[in-house]
């Protein structure tokens, strides 16, 4: 059988386990948030933005081509960048002009647009507004968690004390049971303060038990031994006689096994009624004694 861990320890492994899974939340929570802003919201929006230069191109062939802080367009043809030469349709990240760029290119017409888009500052945005408060509350969950283990762990300590304490009782002691709980209720709050209570007065009800036990053993063995010693020596001298008719004989017989018997059950109880009884493990042979029992009810 495995060691039991205390209440301390699974409480302790509870909140591991619960800061294992809020912090794998919310690192999963960032990394949502990052792909979000900078992969999804970004490639809708370099659609968004292809789609409309080739409205606008149709409907006016000068159209100029997108040219903003963030994003660049270029057109197919001999002014094309050697970064870009090569790329087919779709979403892609090149390296162009020795940084790391977001491509997309779309055709319409015979014609292939490609727009480059500068994500660093997305990437700035989806820091502080997605990954440092994330990061914030993951910290702040954690000195939370970490704020209430320490206060269950204050709150368990008078119940351990307490546990402590009746692991060492000792029930032979002379003056009777003594529980010193006086450490524990100055610390405790009022439930393990009420069951404090309620263990000092079931201290009184098991010393008065345990008097009460006391004084059965003392006066059993007196009360009830002499007299059957008694009994068992007039039956000895009853039995010494030979002129007694063999019914009586019997009946003597009968009579001495029964005081044997109950000497016997008196010895057994007595012997119950002490803290240090131990069954030993003596071979008992089954047959005997139902020869025994049987004889009984045949009155031999």
């Amino acid at each position: 059988m495995g060691v039991r861990r205390g209440l301390s320890a699974r409480l302790g492994r509870l909140f591991a386990v619960q800061l294992t899974v809020i912090g794998a939340a919310t690192v999963a929570g960032i990394f949502a948030t990052q792909a979000v802003v900078e992969d999804l919201l970004t490639r809708q929006a370099l659609a968004l933005e292809a789609e409309h230069y080739w409205q606008r191109r149709a409907e006016n062939d000068g159209h100029p081509l997108p040219d903003t802080a963030n994003m660049r367009g270029y057109l197919g043809g001999p002014s094309l960048p050697a970064d870009l030469e090569g790329a087919t349709s779709g979403f892609r990240r090149l390296a162009f002009e020795g940084q790391s760029r977001l491509v997309h290119v779309s055709e319409h017409a015979g014609e292939r647009l490609y727009l480059v888009f500068n994500a660093g500052q997305v990437s700035d945005l989806a820091f502080y507004f997605g990954i440092l408060p994330l990061s914030v509350v993951l910290l702040l969950m954690y000195v939370l968690l970490f704020v209430a283990y320490r206060w269950s762990r204050a709150a368990l300590s008078p119940l351990v004390r307490l546990a402590r304490e009746l692991e060492t009782v000792d029930f032979d002691r002379p003056g009777g049971v003594a529980l010193h709980l006086d450490a524990v209720r100055t610390v405790a709050d009022a439930e393990v303060a009420t069951m404090v209570d309620a263990l000092d007065r079931f201290t009184n009800r098991l010393d008065a038990a345990i008097e009460r036990e006391r004084l059965f053993t003392r006066d059993a063995g007196h009360e009830l031994r002499t007299p059957l010693a008694v009994f068992k020596g007039s039956l000895d001298l009853l039995a010494r006689n030979p002129d007694r008719p063999s019914h009586d004989q019997r009946a003597l017989a009968r009579m001495r096994r029964t005081a044997d018997d109950m000497e016997s059950l008196l010895e057994t109880l007595l012997t119950l009624a002490h803290e240090e009884a131990m069954a030993t493990d003596v071979p008992v042979e089954v047959g005997d004694i139902v020869a025994e029992e049987a004889g009984r009810l045949r009155g031999d």
